[in-house]
């Protein structure tokens, strides 16, 4: 919605605002909807139980790592910084490390992932069948 006023749009387009916007909303909550359906059908698909522990961890470090890599990047289009440039004013640094920094975090909540696939597939927890008494 923010796009389509034209006046926003001339300001916006080529900033790192639609970088943030379209990675975020797109691509973010497409894989949050993918890890959602690993989850949901984890024990048709693998026959264990999955890793609460680890589930939870990949859950806060991969959406926490998300939002500290692009809500800096919506400040950033916010104040006018080009996309398709190669070096950038010293003044924008700290922006561009937080952003560093939660790509860093989204790859930590990626880790967690791996290790709930590992850690269920050793402990072997035997899965519920009927869920809601519902069978599958």
């Amino acid at each position: 919605m923010w796009l389509s006023h034209v006046a926003l749009n001339v300001s916006m387009h080529d900033t790192f605002y639609v970088i943030a916007h379209f990675h975020l909303m797109l691509s973010g909550a497409t894989m949050t909807g993918i890890f959602a359906g690993i989850y949901y059908y984890f024990a048709a698909l693998f026959g264990v139980k999955y890793s609460r522990i680890f589930a939870y961890f990949h859950l806060v470090y991969y959406v926490g790592g998300q939002w500290l890599t692009f809500l800096p990047m919506f400040w950033l289009g916010f104040s006018g910084l080009p996309r398709r440039i190669h070096d950038y004013p010293v003044i924008f640094m700290g922006w561009q490390g937080m952003a560093t920094t939660g790509h860093l975090i989204t790859l930590m909540g990626i880790v967690f992932f791996f290790l709930m696939l590992l850690d269920s597939h050793i402990e072997k927890k035997v899965a519920v069948y009927s869920p809601l008494g519902n069978p599958r």
